[in-house]
């Protein structure tokens, strides 16, 4: 074999291999990002059409940032069972996903809405994928609970003993200092969410949101969430903070050495 035939790879061949690594790094990225993404919701759709209501709750999310940063959903699930009268109340169904990875688009879409009913199957079969405090939906509903109303004339809603549970799945229908559901909330969600506009609940005197990733009530039911969050700012924080001490250090060896040649000259 001569000279030629051994030819080593040059700089013409070098893009070859560039391109090829690319390629497969797209790939992958590919299908990191679509394998089991968009298509969560409407699985879980599915599995619960067979019930005649339900609701799909945002109950937590995360972002494990990386080279390939990975996105991921967790759900709580609501079904109404068939059958139930106004007069003997529903029988209920409840259990809390496990993880599933979405992608970037649908994190990016429901950011806000930590905590919040994203799907909803109402009494009359129609299925709303309109963003609205969890709960909501029962509201109004005779099977549920009823309107009362207090001293000063204000009606509120009054959840039947066996669905109290409401004040704390729900994150603070009634409880976590929200207050009952008063009629003009109720009021104001049906007429919001007819538009299709995502209802955050009442807002607090400074204008905070009562639910929702920035809501006052999320803040005190999903504690965990923003737990994960602080630590992920403070390492990264440290991540910075380690990186701009360590380039100072070798900012300033750098500088010693080249005065330390001047003055040994």
């Amino acid at each position: 074999m001569g000279f030629a035939e051994m030819r080593r790879p040059g700089i013409r061949e070098a893009p070859r291999t560039l391109r090829a690594v690319l390629a497969g790094v797209l790939f992958l990225s590919v299908l990191v990002g679509c394998g089991t993404s968009g298509s969560v919701l409407d699985k879980l759709v599915r599995e619960l059409d067979r019930f005649p209501e339900y609701s799909i709750i945002l109950e937590d999310m995360r972002r494990d940032d990386g080279f390939f940063p990975d996105y991921q959903h967790r759900y709580r699930l609501l079904w109404v069972k068939p059958g139930g009268t106004e007069k003997d109340g529903a029988a209920l169904g409840e259990r809390v996903t496990g993880w599933y990875t979405v992608d970037k688009k649908t994190y990016d879409k429901y950011r806000s809405c930590l905590g919040m009913t994203i799907v909803a199957k109402n009494k009359d079969g129609r299925v709303d994928r309109t963003p609205q405090p969890p709960g909501y939906q029962y509201v109004g509903d005779q099977r549920f609970g009823r309107w009362r109303t207090d001293q000063r004339g204000n009606r509120f809603w009054e959840w039947y003993g066996k669905y109290m549970f409401f004040r704390t799945i729900f994150g603070g229908l009634g409880g976590y200092g929200y207050g009952p559901i008063r009629y003009d909330d109720w009021t104001s969600y049906r007429t919001t969410v007819s538009r299709r506009v995502p209802y955050y609940g009442r807002r607090t005197s400074d204008g905070r949101p009562a639910f929702g990733t920035g809501g006052v009530v999320t803040r005190k039911t999903h504690r965990t969430f923003f737990e994960r969050q602080q630590q992920r700012m403070a390492a990264r924080k440290g991540s910075f903070a380690q990186k701009v001490k360590s380039r100072m250090g070798r900012s300033r060896a750098s500088g010693f050495r080249s005065r330390s040649g001047f003055f040994g000259k």
